[in-house]
């Protein structure tokens, strides 16, 4: 390997990094008078320059096309593991040439029924393109840029409409993950911040895209209490999954996310590593996991977390979920990133752009003495420093804050 190739993914990262460091600038440096259409605008044009590049460090559109495939062509995509395939005649070309790339072909599909639908709709725009599906996604980023644009200055809203996370997660890689915010978010926004019915099927379908928006459970408690809307919300999270289990048996995305949940371990903080050292694997799980839910009932007594001037925190509770996770991909951060609008905090647009480290992964870099999926000890280092700085300085503000008012 000559100099070239060992500095190539480190430079790949650095420019990355560097982007998105530029990108937060420029929307918190947005002067104040920015009309709303200006930062739309600037939105669209971002989606569309990423919409023009292809997935960078990725390989799990490769999944998102083989299940709209087999939910196309079987009616489901749960069940049968991609490797079943492997030696299938019946498998076009294309796919079969997608087949070849696809990561963990012996896990079933961990994703849930409205991602499912999401992928077969892609299929159904262009068979086997993933530039469909990114569209798809870039569409629903722009709808909540739309909403927020309603609610909030636009200075606010520019951090969220030009977030880098955004470009390379949602317009360039085709992460989906946008959606569970696009439900939460857009649900509470459509019910002008009295949510009761529309809120919970939004979030029973949240729920159905990624199983992590459960974490936002709690907010409907303090919404709302009446017996009606848990069932709604409940029927809102099984719905998506007949037409699934109509065509496919009893088969469902727990097998594959059995696996996830006990067998992956990919860039998780150092409470979690801290908690693994201690307890070990199933014990850091099940003590991590009743702190989050800890956080949840503290935040159920909080009547403060419905300000009437803001989201719910989502970002709160979608942060607790990745503090005590074993595996934290950077674009997990979407799913509550919109609720950190117009709130004057720094660690969620710092995370946005720290967690671009999380790509300095052996096979990115081509380090033969690193795993190919094992983050670099030097940029997690940094990563995680980053984020626990901005973290302590939004500590010290609000400690600082509350203190002058008393």
């Amino acid at each position: 390997m000559d100099f070239t190739d060992r500095f190539a993914g480190w430079s790949a990262i650095a420019v990355l990094v560097l982007a998105s460091a530029a990108m937060l600038a420029g929307a918190a440096l947005c002067p104040a008078e920015t009309k709303r259409s200006r930062v739309f605008l600037i939105a669209a044009a971002i989606a569309a320059i990423g919409l023009c590049g292809r997935p960078l460090f990725e390989d799990d559109h490769y999944r998102y096309l083989w299940d709209g495939y087999r939910t196309a062509t079987a009616g489901s995509p749960y069940g049968a593991a991609p490797e079943r395939f492997e030696f299938d005649d019946s498998v076009p070309e294309r796919f079969r040439g997608i087949l070849d790339f696809v990561n963990n072909p012996e896990v079933p599909t961990i994703y849930g029924p409205v991602l499912e639908g999401g992928f077969y709709l892609g299929y159904l725009v262009a068979p086997g393109h993933e530039r469909a599906l990114r569209l798809i996604w870039a569409l629903a980023a722009l709808a909540m840029t739309g909403m927020l644009l309603r609610h909030f200055s636009a200075r606010d809203v520019a951090l969220f409409a030009w977030n880098p996370l955004l470009l390379k997660e949602t317009y360039l890689s085709g992460h989906p993950d946008i959606l569970v915010a696009v439900l939460l978010c857009g649900g509470w926004l459509l019910a002008c911040r009295k949510p009761g019915m529309r809120f919970a099927w939004t979030l029973g379908l949240a729920a159905a895209t990624k199983i992590a928006a459960l974490a936002a459970g709690p907010l409907l408690l303090l919404a709302e209490r009446r017996l009606r809307v848990f069932a709604a919300a409940g029927a809102a999270f099984l719905i998506p999954y007949a037409p699934f289990l109509l065509a496919g048996g009893i088969a469902s995305d727990g097998a594959g996310l059995s696996v996830f949940a006990q067998r992956w371990l990919f860039n998780p903080s150092p409470l979690y590593l801290a908690a693994n050292a201690v307890l070990g694997g199933e014990g850091a799980r099940l003590a991590l996991g009743l702190a989050g839910a800890a956080l949840a009932l503290w935040l159920l007594c909080r009547r403060s977390a419905l300000d009437t001037q803001t989201l719910p925190p989502f970002h709160l509770l979608f942060g607790a979920v990745l503090l005590v996770s074993p595996v934290v991909n950077g674009w997990y951060l979407l799913w509550g990133l919109p609720a950190a609008v117009g709130r004057r905090l720094v660690w969620p647009w710092i995370a946005s752009a720290a967690l671009m480290l999380s790509y300095a992964r052996g096979e990115v870099l081509e380090a033969a003495w690193l795993d190919p999926f094992a983050l670099h000890p030097a940029a997690y280092a940094v990563e995680w420093s980053a984020i626990a700085l901005a973290l302590a300085w939004d500590g010290w503000r609000a400690w600082r804050s509350t203190s002058a008012g008393r």
